[in-house]
């Protein structure tokens, strides 16, 4: 390929949007709130919810202290008609994602309740939220297109205003919210539900029991830490959606990855070997029983595994969200990988499943391996649909260009150059002015 983009110095801590403290402030949020609500007469959906709600105002309060300083030109009273534009259509997709939420019958069974229980406080609080959000970043950074601003332009009916790509990009920010927001708070209450109150019974057991219930305590800081980023973003703060990827295969491939759609997923790809132990004698304990040194080295590395995927799920923190660009992050794990989440979780469930050795014979083995490589598959291709879009941003092609060559897995995309983003910046960039089909296209 001709004129390959060179080769640059990773961008400054100025130019990334979080830092290497970020993680473990958060997480610490995340777990003094619990181990000081928890013992109270609360319910664990109000649990749950002091929590996320702790978690985004530590988080935000680190991102207000990192922001631009107002810059003091701000007239609300000029700029009134804007405003109002802005939240009316922020109004607009609340309603739209609650209509949704009301009318999908994906919504009404009993793992939604925390939802609506929830649901009242959310409707009450956003209309002042919103307004404040709104004029704080009008006032810091000028008035935007972005954000409710389009969809406020259809409330008010002026059609002919409309920048359809910026309406695109709304739409389907309120979808992700719509989404996600739902599926990760109901199950961080059902995460919590298993371990409140029995902290010390569940980790007094024998190694694979104590494994289980970590485990399940780790994936609830895990959900923890990303449910903030569903509830809203605001360029007060700077964690406003900058892009959003709008091609049909990388929706797909995100998608099937989450309920309801991941049952469809499962039912092609299944790799458990579901055996009738209980959950906590999953096959990797199962297998190892026999064997105490085995069974604790990989238990130990298990656990190493899901505190990465933890690790990078937090980084993120109130800025997480799929399918979008929020900022780019160049410290924490990603100054090591440009996706230690999907990595983490692909080498954390190959242990915990063991589909090489669970099967029950070799014939069995591979094909459960065979359909876990298929699993791994779609996030590496979920993986490929990000990194075009953020190919737009210049901060992450020079944060990618740099993981090329110093990254930990820098090795493998010079063996194979279609497997280093240089091969594939300068593949997308040759092909961009081409008609692609939308169901082909990252």
């Amino acid at each position: 390929m001709q004129n390959e983009p060179e080769a640059i110095q990773l961008p400054d801590r100025s130019r990334t949007v979080s830092t290497w403290a970020d993680p473990f402030i958060l997480c610490a949020v995340i777990v003094a709130v619990y181990l000081d609500l928890s013992p109270l007469k609360i319910t664990t959906t109000v649990l749950a919810a002091c929590i996320v709600a702790a978690s985004m105002l530590a988080m935000g309060g680190l991102e207000w202290r990192r922001a631009q300083r107002f810059a003091g030109n701000y007239s609300l009273k000029g700029n009134l008609g804007h405003f109002v534009t802005a939240w009316l259509g922020t109004m607009v997709g609340l309603g739209l994602v609650t209509l949704a939420w009301c009318t999908l019958s994906e919504y009404r069974f009993s793992t939604y309740a925390p939802l609506w229980q929830m649901l009242p406080y959310v409707l009450a609080f956003s209309p002042i939220a919103a307004g404040i959000a709104i004029a704080l970043g009008d006032h810091q950074f000028g008035a935007s297109k972005r954000g409710g601003y389009q969809l406020g332009l259809i409330a008010r009916g002026e059609l002919s205003d409309i920048d359809w790509p910026l309406l695109r990009d709304d739409l389907l920010t309120w979808f992700i919210r719509g989404f996600f927001l739902p599926i990760n708070f109901t199950t961080l209450v059902g995460s919590i539900d298993l371990f409140r109150g029995k902290e010390i019974a569940v980790l007094s057991g024998s190694f694979a029991y104590n494994e289980y219930y970590l485990l399940t305590m780790i994936y609830a800081v895990i959900i923890a830490a990303v449910t903030p980023g569903y509830l809203f973003g605001t360029r007060f703060i700077r964690t406003e959606t900058k892009a959003v990827l709008s091609s049909f295969f990388g929706w797909t491939v995100t998608l099937m990855c989450y309920p309801p759609f991941w049952d469809a997923t499962l039912h092609w790809f299944n790799y458990y070997a579901y055996t009738p132990n209980p959950d906590w004698m999953e096959p990797w304990a199962n297998l190892l029983q026999n064997s105490p040194f085995w069974l604790a080295t990989v238990g130990i590395a298990i656990t190493i595994f899901s505190l990465i995927h933890l690790w990078g799920e937090a980084q993120f923190g109130i800025r997480s969200s799929n399918l979008s660009n929020r900022g780019i992050i160049t410290v924490g794990p990603y100054r090591f990988s440009k996706h230690p989440v999907y990595i983490a979780k692909c080498f954390a469930w190959s242990l915990v499943w063991m589909p090489f050795a669970a099967g029950g014979n070799a014939l069995e083995d591979v094909r459960l391996t065979a359909l876990f490589l298929c699993v791994c598959v779609i996030f590496f291709l979920r993986s490929l649909a990000e990194e075009k879009l953020l190919s737009s941003d210049e901060t992450y092609v020079a944060y990618a260009l740099w993981i090329d060559e110093h990254g930990v897995f820098s090795y493998l995309g010079r063996l194979i150059p279609p497997l280093s983003f240089r091969w594939r910046l300068q593949y997308w960039r040759e092909t961009s002015k081409s008609a692609a089909s939308p169901t082909v296209s990252f």
